[in-house]
């Protein structure tokens, strides 16, 4: 052979060596497993990315959890680790902390009370999906108290404020063809049941979300021509304009108490928009753009979470609200299945396995759902840990969604997708 033909034959074996390895990479990474699959070329362009480090080891051992229900409004005599706290549906919830006045001493006699104290106990407010009352759950003993007996049938939304005090119900009027939202005060007392006292917004409100510090709304209204978005106090009033655009389909969150947060409705089939508006200013600034499925979930700390889809896989990424910067965090969900709790720490559901789909219009839509873990994400150090295998724990599949964890990341409030029942977990 002679020198330049071996010359020849070894810079063909290179190439083929190197389109060997590159072909064998897409075919790794297109076997869609819960680490995310291919990047899409566009969010490739936009951002730096970083990886992050994984350690999927179960932080419980599954025969050391134990799993319960609340059955009646007795409660339960010892809190098991995954707790179900209602078999029926729910279409909202959320967990505080509050000051209480329990009694210490009562007149058997003549059954008024001679002596109360006041207490900080942890309480679960939840809606009932098919008559909008409020039920209470106090950590306690667990007991489980109807609060509101005003009845708002079908209830597809309840959002409550941080003290869980306040409440939007959003639903839809069959007899004038319309979106109602409803925002009231709830008893702050168990004693009794009460009422919901408040009044209603404008009719068709396309999204509305609580201010993560203060006492205002923001929500965004479409009239046919235009989406305007506005702020307003809890109950509807003192509503300013602060945006409006030809577009429809806005999300709406709160980065911190000044800003907000618009994202376009994430589709696979189109790439989504994130931008930022002040409300003092009404000054709008885009944060990022282009990625297909993109979805945005910010909080009022430094981290936010951005996540992607491409060919039946998802993308979970965190973002820097101060760098901009964005880090792989080499797992695969869909950030509103995820709670920032602080600076740091956060927890996600994540599915063991993504069939076949268009993401995220399938799951949006109901057409998928997914058997999901439990992960803990701590953004400042890079570190993710698998908590344990919800769906395996509790018996039967848990499609989580709409977290929240507890001020002291002891205890984690979500819904189940599947069948919109309650549950509550240990941390």
């Amino acid at each position: 052979m002679t020198r330049r033909k071996l010359l020849y034959f070894a810079i063909g074996f290179f190439i083929f060596a190197i389109i060997f390895a590159f072909v064998f990479q897409i075919l790794k990474n297109k076997k869609g497993d819960s680490s995310g699959g291919l990047i899409s070329s566009v969010f490739e362009n936009i951002f730096p990315f970083k990886s992050i480090d994984q350690n999927t080891s179960e932080g419980d051992f599954l025969e050391d959890i134990t799993v319960g229900e609340i059955s009646s409004e007795e409660g339960i005599s010892e809190r098991p680790t995954l707790l179900k706290i209602t078999e029926g549906p729910v279409s909202g919830a959320t967990l505080f902390d509050a000051t209480r006045e329990k009694i210490v001493y009562q007149d058997t006699a003549s059954g008024s009370v001679a002596v109360t104290e006041s207490f900080v106990g942890r309480f679960i407010r939840f809606a009932e999906k098919s008559s909008g009352h409020i039920y209470e759950v106090s950590f306690e003993d667990f007991t489980k108290t109807k609060i509101t007996g005003t009845t708002i049938p079908g209830t597809e939304e309840v959002l409550f404020d941080k003290t869980g005090s306040f409440a939007v119900f959003r639903y839809f009027d069959e007899t004038e063809g319309e979106i109602k939202t409803f925002g009231g005060q709830i008893p702050t007392s168990s004693a009794q049941i009460g009422r919901v006292i408040g009044e209603y917004f404008d009719d068709n409100i396309s999204t509305l979300s609580f201010s993560p510090e203060e006492a205002r709304v923001v929500y965004a209204k479409e009239d046919g021509v235009y989406t305007n978005v506005f702020l307003s106090d809890f109950n509807g009033n003192n509503k300013r304009q602060i945006f409006s655009s030809p577009f429809s389909e806005w999300l709406l969150n709160w980065s911190n108490k000044e800003t907000v947060i618009l994202t376009t409705k994430p589709s696979a089939y189109y790439g989504g928009f994130v931008y930022s508006i002040d409300t003092k200013t009404s000054s709008l600034e885009k944060i990022t753009g282009g990625a297909t499925g993109l979805t945005f979930n910010i909080s009022n700390v430094l981290f936010g979470f951005l996540g992607t889809t491409s060919e039946n896989s998802m993308s979970l990424y965190s973002f820097n609200k101060e760098t901009s910067g964005v880090t792989n965090l080499g797992i695969g969900t869909l950030p509103e299945k995820c709670k920032i709790h602080d600076s740091s720490v956060s927890y996600c559901f994540v599915p063991n396995f993504i069939p076949s789909g268009v993401y995220p219009d399938d799951w949006y839509k109901g057409k998928v759902s997914f058997n999901d873990s439990l992960w803990r994400v701590d953004l400042n150090n890079r570190v993710v840990n698998k908590v344990t295998d919800v769906s395996q724990v509790a018996g039967y599949s848990i499609d989580g969604m709409s977290p929240v964890v507890s001020l002291d990341n002891e205890d984690l409030l979500f819904i189940n997708k599947k069948d919109l029942s309650l549950w509550l977990y240990d941390l």
